[in-house]
């Protein structure tokens, strides 16, 4: 057993905030989206981002990102 996580490409920070709310997530919204198994964000993504877009891991890692959005914690 595992965790799904969905992996989404958006325009700029806006739009990925908006899809937060919607069902169907970011798929919904008709952005890129895929779903990996066991790709945890905060483990392997920045590995991945490294590897796809060739930008040195040390650089991916170095950056500070800060959530566009956060659910509402009464609602998960």
């Amino acid at each position: 057993m595992g965790v799904l996580f969905d992996y989404f490409a958006a325009p700029d920070n806006d739009t990925a905030a908006a899809t937060i709310d919607l069902v169907g997530g970011p798929s919904e919204a008709s952005l890129p989206t895929v779903q990996l198994k066991g790709v945890d964000p905060f483990v392997q993504l920045g590995t991945a981002e490294s590897l796809l877009t060739g930008v040195d891991y040390d650089t991916v890692i170095a950056r500070d990102l800060a959530p566009v959005a956060v659910a509402d914690a009464a609602r998960v």
